[in-house]
């Protein structure tokens, strides 16, 4: 399983990320790899300063873990 960590445009930048600004994991069209952006370590561009955790479990599953910092919460999980 291969999986791509970007960070192009920052999450809740609605001037550079257009309608997908919210997205967080996507596939580039005609391809099966996993994107994850984590881009919004500042929340100036962005809604939110953000971070992802990426884990790696003893049975060889890992799992990429969306943590929005200004709200003090967990936003989403992506485990494989």
């Amino acid at each position: 399983m291969k999986l791509h960590f970007y960070g192009h445009a920052h999450i809740g930048d609605t001037a550079w990320a257009g309608k997908d600004c919210f997205k967080k994991i996507s596939c580039v069209d005609n391809q099966n790899i996993p994107q994850i952006d984590i881009a919004s370590l500042e929340n100036i561009r962005g809604n939110a300063v953000r971070s992802a955790f990426f884990e790696i479990y003893e049975d060889e599953n890992y799992a990429v873990l969306f943590r929005n910092h200004s709200e003090k919460k967990w936003e989403e999980i992506y485990i494989v």
